[in-house]
Parts: structure tokens; C-alpha cells; sequence
């Protein structure tokens, strides 16, 4: 049986299963963090474990928070089209930029629009402002998305300074709020989405009739 065979039961997972593959992203997103918190707990555990077994849940969680931001970015950019006069085009490298910050300034700007409050305590005593201070750190520790993927860069340094110590457990604890608040969000944007097509489809069948 190939890999890309499938066979009744359990096991099955479906692929591009949305007329517009771009809207899984926050599915992605979220997939990646459940991945992480599964191995943090496991870490948790653990009477022991080796440095290499840690490693995958520092790319699941960096990955997970940049999936996140660029579903926020997508779906943003497409509210603020359809409520306001202003056009936002598309991130032209919004699959082949792996910077974190990039999408800040949307972000804020989704907040003003929508009136969301960038300091309130919404998520375990977490703001957005709190979770956008923790994601410019992790950007700090991985800029590109290829420290937690590799020993070395492609000039054959260490990705990492010598001997960094992150603690995994602490790392998943303090993220774990920052993505469920940016999760939060996405589906916050959805509705607000849906609630505006609805509202603009009735005016647009209302003027019609008039006509």
C-alpha cells in the first residue's frame, strides 16, 4: 500500500477540503499548537529526556503563531475591504515570508477598525499587546522560521548561539495563551465577516428591488 493510498477506518485524514484552501489556515495553525501542547505534556512526564526529542515543539509553536498571524492578515484584510472605502491588497509573500512582525500593523489596524481593545486582559490575564510583545521574542530567537529546524544556517553556523537553553515547558506554558488569544481573533474576524456579506447582500437586494 502506497502513501497515498487510504483504506476505510481509522486514520483518515482529508486534505483541501475547502473551495479556497487559504481559509485552513487558522485549521493549520491550530493543528500545529495541539501538536506542541501534546509533546509539552509529555515533556511534563517525563522522569527524563534527550535535548533532540524538545526540539520539534519550538517550530510547532513558532509555526502555529506565524500561521496564525497570516490567517489574521488574510481574513483582516478582506473584513476591512468589505466594511470600509479603504482597499488592502493582498501580501504578495504571504507564503514565502516567514517574519512574524510583518503583520503587526494590520493587526493593529483590524483593532481600531473593529474597536477591539489592544490592552484588555482577555486571555489568562493576556492583551494583545501582551501577546505581540511575546511574538516579537520569539521572532528575535527565530527570525526566519529556521533556527528550531536547523543546527546550522546556510553558512554553516549554528542557528542557535552556543549552548542556548530554552526551557520547553515554560515555552509552551507562556505561548499557549498568546495563540489560543490569536485563534480568538481569527474567529472573531469570521463573524464580523459574516455579519457584514449579510448585512451588504440586504442592502444590495433591497436597492434592487427599488430599481
Amino acid at each position: 500500500m502506497g502513501l497515498l493510498e487510504s483504506k476505510p477506518g481509522k486514520g483518515n485524514i482529508v486534505f483541501n477540503c475547502y473551495f479556497t484552501p487559504i481559509e485552513q489556515l487558522q485549521f493549520y495553525a491550530a493543528g500545529y499548537h495541539e501538536a506542541g501542547q501534546f509533546l509539552v505534556e509529555k515533556f511534563k512526564r517525563a522522569a527524563g529526556y534527550r535535548d533532540f526529542e524538545a526540539y520539534p515543539v519550538f517550530f510547532l509553536y513558532r509555526h502555529s503563531s506565524e500561521l496564525y498571524l497570516k490567517a489574521i492578515a488574510y481574513k483582516g484584510a478582506k473584513l476591512l475591504n468589505l466594511m470600509s472605502d479603504e482597499t488592502i491588497a493582498d501580501d504578495p509573500k504571504l507564503f514565502s515570508s516567514h517574519n512574524l512582525t510583518r503583520y503587526f500593523p494590520l493587526l493593529k489596524k483590524i483593532c481600531v477598525e473593529r474597536k477591539w481593545s489592544m490592552d484588555e486582559k482577555v486571555q489568562k490575564g493576556l492583551s494583545l499587546n501582551d501577546a505581540i510583545k511575546f511574538i516579537q521574542e520569539l521572532e528575535t530567537i527565530d527570525p526566519s522560521s529556521y533556527n528550531f529546524r536547523y543546527p546550522n544556517t546556510s553558512k554553516g553556523v549554528g542557528a542557535l548561539k552556543h549552548h542556548t537553553v530554552l526551557n520547553v515547558i515554560h515555552f509552551g506554558k507562556t505561548l499557549d495563551p498568546v495563540l489560543t488569544l490569536l485563534d480568538a481573533m481569527v474567529t472573531g474576524i469570521d463573524y464580523d465577516w459574516d455579519n457584514a456579506a449579510e448585512i451588504l447582500y440586504e442592502v444590495q437586494e433591497i436597492l434592487k428591488n427599488e430599481t
